[in-house]
């Protein structure tokens, strides 16, 4: 019963909203009273006959000979271009200089030795036991590690450990790490 209400008053407002929207329709298209309405449009302006001139068809005599779309169509041959003629004579021999000839090349710059460096290289401590030395090295960013007589560190040797200092050897060069330093958090080291 409530669904049988329901479609009677839906069926009673689209009904009001149809008369409503006739009604105002028919008011929009109306002409309002105080404007006048012309009774005879004027005439529309007269045209004027224009004509092209278009060239005769004999002008087209190219075109049906070859025309635009055929099976066989190839681009058309291109022409070399003239070659280009000189702005200004040419420069006689006298006037040029002679352009001297190259000897052979300089030798290459002598590069001097590199000198080693201990940078980085620092003595921790010193370890004698019954004879033994070791020495305790820290090669940066590394930790420390114990090495005797005759070991790599680097690119240098060993060369000697006593109580508070290590000798190292490259090649003609030697250098010393010192376990006291002047400076906190770093070794002293001589390179001769």
């Amino acid at each position: 019963m409530i669904g049988l209400i329901l479609r009677i008053g839906l069926l009673g407002c689209v009904l009001a909203l149809f008369g409503w929207g006739a009604t105002h329709w028919r008011a929009t298209t109306r002409a309002p009273s105080d404007v006048a309405v012309p009774q005879k449009l004027p005439a529309p302006a007269p045209t004027r006959d224009i004509t092209i001139a278009h060239p005769p068809l004999g002008a087209f005599a190219e075109t049906v000979k070859r025309p635009l779309f055929f099976e066989g169509r190839t681009y058309p041959e291109r022409r070399a271009a003239p070659a280009p003629q000189p702005i200004a004579a040419p420069i006689p021999p006298s006037v040029v200089a002679p352009v001297p000839k190259a000897g052979p090349p300089p030798p290459p710059p002598v590069v001097p030795p590199k000198l080693a460096s201990t940078d980085g290289l620092k003595l921790l401590g010193v370890l004698v036991n019954k004879g033994q030395a070791r020495a305790l090295i820290e090669v940066s960013p590394q930790s420390g590690e114990w090495l005797s007589v005759g070991a790599k560190v680097r690119d240098w040797t060993v060369e000697s450990i006593s109580s508070d200092r290590v000798g190292l050897r490259q090649g003609r060069q030697s250098a010393t790490l010192e376990l006291y330093s002047l400076s906190p958090g770093s070794s002293r080291s001589r390179v001769r």
